[in-house]
Parts: C-alpha cells; sequence; structure tokens
C-alpha cells in the first residue's frame, strides 16, 4: 500500500512539473500573425530574409540557412522585430518571459539561388520560462 501511494505521489509531482513548462506550437505564412493559446502574445511571420538552405533533390556539403523576421507583442506593447535562422545563431529569443524557437520553414528552394513561387509555412515553438 505505501508503495503504491509513493508510486502514485511520484506521478502525480512528475505531471505538475511537465504542465508548468508548456510549449506551444504555432504555423504562420509569410504575412500572417496569431494570438498564442495561453499567452496575450501576438507573433506575425514578416518575410523570409534569407533562403541558403540546400535545393531539393540536391547534394550539398552545408545545409544552409534559413533567416526569417517576426515580430512579437505582448498586449498592448508596441511590436519588436526579431530575426530567427534555421541552423546559424540566434536560433530562438526570449521576449516577456517566453522563449521563442524557430522550429522549421517549407518550401526548401528548388535550385541554387532560386526562391519558391510559394508562400512558406514557418513553425514556431513557444516555451514560458521559469521565474
Amino acid at each position: 500500500m505505501k508503495h503504491a501511494l509513493l508510486t502514485f505521489l511520484i506521478v502525480a509531482l512528475g505531471a505538475v512539473a511537465v504542465s508548468a513548462r508548456t510549449t506551444d506550437t504555432i504555423t504562420l505564412r509569410v504575412g500572417e500573425q496569431t494570438i498564442v493559446r495561453k499567452t496575450k502574445l501576438t507573433i506575425r511571420f514578416e518575410e523570409v530574409l534569407e533562403d541558403s538552405r540546400c535545393p531539393m533533390n540536391a547534394r550539398c556539403v552545408w545545409a544552409g540557412n534559413a533567416q526569417v523576421k517576426i515580430s512579437v507583442a505582448n498586449g498592448k506593447k508596441a511590436a519588436k522585430a526579431f530575426e530567427l535562422n534555421s541552423t546559424s545563431k540566434p536560433q530562438s529569443v526570449d521576449y516577456e518571459g517566453y522563449r521563442i524557437t524557430y522550429e522549421h520553414l517549407t518550401e526548401k528552394p528548388t535550385g541554387a539561388g532560386v526562391a519558391t513561387a510559394v508562400r512558406p509555412s514557418l513553425r514556431l515553438s513557444i516555451t514560458k520560462l521559469k521565474k
């Protein structure tokens, strides 16, 4: 009985620790914005600044880098612009108690120096930082 109670308490405390540090994942196309649930953050995917990632169906020595520009606002505060990268730094930024991390950008270039005609989708993760 004591063993079952101890096991229950360990599992319950682990669940509380996991829920205390939740991560939201959002996906936006260029020009789109969203309010992240459970936060007051409004995030807008402004543009792709650079995309030197290895083109589809090509062999590359280096994976390349995708650099994107986002703007983030908290409530009624003025938006602040950030640049995030796929392989270079910074890949994440801390803002108003949250860490915003570049996860993925769709639509790799179709050839060297060739941009895609499709609006790419950017996936970001948002994690509440511990105080």
